[in-house]
């Protein structure tokens, strides 16, 4: 739940505590992705199997 939180801040422009702004630094300055540009968030169990696709069947949607 944490990463829904921090993203509803980041595109709401709303106030962070210091776990969201320091996912923040590390998303925008380590691996140089802006945090506003996120649309999605696909998460899946450790059992589940992928078809190489299937991202991308979903995001058509």
């Amino acid at each position: 739940m944490v990463i829904i939180h921090f993203l509803n801040k980041v595109n709401f422009n709303m106030p962070m505590n210091l776990l969201e702004l320091k996912m923040f630094h590390q998303i925008k300055n380590v691996i140089s992705v802006n945090p506003t540009f996120f649309e999605y968030l696909f998460m899946v169990d450790a059992d589940i199997t992928m078809e190489p696709y299937s991202i991308n069947d979903l995001v058509s949607v």
